[in-house]
C-alpha cells in the first residue's frame, strides 16, 4: 500500500515537471508492488522507526536504478536529542573520519557509529550528501545558523570530494 500510494503521488509530481523525494525507511525490497525508479531516495536510517525493521541497502537502491541522497543519520543531523541518539555530530569527526559514499544509520554507542555501508564513490545515481535541520530547537535561529555552519562546511569539503585544506 505505501509503495502504491508513493507511485500515485510520484505521477502527481511528475506532471508539475518535479521530482518527488521520499525516506527510505519504508520502502523494503519484498511485495508485489515496485516502487517506481524516477524517485529520489534520501536513505537516512538502517532501522526503521515506525514498521519493517531492516531497510534496504544504499548499494541495493543504486543497483536497482534508483537516485540516493545520503542523508544518514551520521553526521547529517543537527537536532536535538531526539530519544535513540544524540542528533548533532562534532564536525571534527565528520571531517576526518567520513566520506559522502559512507552510510550510517541509527546504531550507536556513546555518540560514534556501529555500522557502515559503503558504497563506491562516484557510484551512478549517488546524488551527494544533505544536511537536515531537526527541531523543535532550544536555540535561536541566528544561533542554528551559526551552529550550522562549520558543519556545512564539511559536508560541502566532503561531498564535492576536494582536496582536504587541513589535517584535522
Amino acid at each position: 500500500a505505501v509503495r502504491g500510494f508513493i507511485n500515485c503521488v510520484d505521477g502527481i509530481v511528475r506532471a508539475h515537471h518535479k521530482t518527488l523525494r521520499i525516506w527510505n525507511d519504508q520502502i523494503a525490497d519484498y511485495g508485489i508492488v515496485k516502487l517506481r525508479t524516477d524517485v529520489v531516495i534520501d536513505w537516512w536510517t538502517s532501522v526503521s522507526p515506525v514498521s519493517n525493521p531492516q531497510t534496504t541497502a544504499p548499494a541495493t537502491l543504486l543497483a536497482k536504478g534508483y537516485q540516493v541522497l545520503n542523508a544518514g543519520w551520521y553526521p547529517n543531523y543537527y537536532s536535538p536529542d531526539l530519544g535513540p541518539v544524540a542528533g548533532s555530530t562534532p564536525p571534527q569527526a565528520a571531517y576526518t573520519g567520513w566520506q559522502v559514499a559512507d552510510f550510517y544509520g541509527q546504531a550507536f554507542n556513546n555518540g560514534r557509529p556501529l555500522t557502515r555501508q559503503h558504497v563506491p564513490a562516484g557510484s551512478p545515481g549517488l546524488l551527494g550528501d544533505t544536511l537536515a535541520i531537526w527541531g523543535p530547537l532550544p536555540e535561536t535561529t541566528a544561533q542554528t545558523a551559526r551552529r550550522v555552519a562549520p558543519r556545512l562546511a564539511v559536508i560541502a569539503q566532503k561531498a564535492w570530494d576536494s582536496r582536504q585544506p587541513f589535517a584535522s
